[in-house]
């Protein structure tokens, strides 16, 4: 150890001094900046790790509450089954009459050909009849020759042209063109929609009445308690006397029921879904192009209406000028015949 004498000795001992202080205050606050980052990750888990517990108890909490109130609530594969149920049952059912169908087009082609000639022997038949009245009585004295196959063909003839007649006065009773085939064809959408909903109750009414079956009545909780020695006295209504029977020693503090009826709940979660919107639009839209489809209908028989009564109108008017024009002859003719009479007598 050197001693050092003279002024600048206690100058250096400040600098030296400095220096160390320095030195502790840079690795004291290094090792204090780590421990601040240590200790915000490890706060930072334990937050982001209770959140995630209370979010978990939350939907937890609150998918019980959902299914309290509605078993079926989480039920989409059952119900898109029963959906679909219905749909293959409708498409086995167009398949089957696939299947049983003849050929389309071939009959249609050998229909239309038979039908063809009968209306060129009809035609010519027409002609054969016009020529017989402008030779009027010239073959008169002629004897005629009718074979078994022209009378067969007459009978057939006159037999098809019946039917036609008949079928005519059917399909004009039975369609109103284009109003018709609009109708028939809502009312097949309007059958099918009623299947898919009609299985969708059924399988609701399933799942309600296992939820019913589950729930305890009164009847069951009072012969509990008289099981277990507390005197619960019914009624012949299956209702208890008194309810305070039921309470047991010590606060009862009874939680305030939030459940709502569970019609009031489906129907409004129905109404709130879109699904339900864009349906009841639907069924909307359906009713109003019915009521134009019947409107149609109802314009189409009015004027057909008004149609006939213009014909009969001008054939009323028709017949009484004919009978006024005879009439008039017939005047005419009297007259003629009393100026003739009385000219022969002078």
């Amino acid at each position: 150890m050197s001693v050092q004498f003279g002024l600048n000795s206690s100058r250096n001992k400040d600098i030296s001094n400095k220096n160390i202080r320095k030195n502790l205050n840079a690795f004291s606050s290094e090792e204090n900046q780590e421990n601040n980052e240590e200790f915000s990750e490890n706060s930072t888990k334990m937050v982001n790790k209770e959140l995630n517990l209370y979010y978990m108890n939350s939907s937890k909490k609150e998918k019980e509450e959902e299914e309290e109130i509605d078993s079926s609530i989480y039920a989409y594969d059952e119900i898109y089954d029963e959906m679909k149920e219905a749909q293959k049952k409708r498409r086995k059912e167009t398949d089957e009459d696939k299947e049983q169908r003849k050929p389309k087009y071939m009959d249609k082609f050998f229909e239309l050909a038979s039908v063809r000639e009968r209306d060129r022997l009809r035609a010519q038949e027409k002609m054969l009849q016009i020529e017989r009245q402008a030779e009027g009585d010239m073959y008169k004295d002629k004897e005629k020759f009718v074979t078994e196959a022209y009378k067969k063909q007459q009978e057939e003839l006159s037999r098809f042209e019946e039917e036609e007649n008949r079928k005519e006065a059917f399909m004009r009773k039975k369609s109103k063109g284009i109003a018709s085939f609009y109708l028939n064809m809502l009312k097949e959408e309007e059958e099918h929609h009623n299947e898919v909903i009609e299985a969708i109750s059924k399988s609701n009414k399933v799942l309600k009445s296992d939820q019913v079956s589950k729930e305890k009545t009164l009847e069951e909780i009072a012969k509990e308690l008289n099981e277990k020695g507390i005197n619960v006295t019914i009624n012949d209504d299956g209702e208890i006397v008194d309810k305070r029977q039921l309470l047991s020693a010590g606060l009862n503090v009874v939680k305030k029921s939030t459940k709502v009826s569970q019609e009031y709940l489906n129907t409004r979660k129905s109404a709130q879904n879109p699904k339900f919107i864009s349906k009841a639009h639907e069924r909307e839209k359906r009713e109003k192009e019915l009521l134009l489809i019947q409107e149609q209908i109802k314009q189409m028989e009015k004027e057909r209406e008004e149609e006939e009564r213009r014909k009969y109108e001008e054939l009323v008017i028709k017949s009484q000028q004919k009978r006024s024009a005879e009439e008039i002859n017939k005047i005419k003719e009297r007259y003629l015949k009393r100026k003739a009479e009385s000219l022969e007598n002078l």
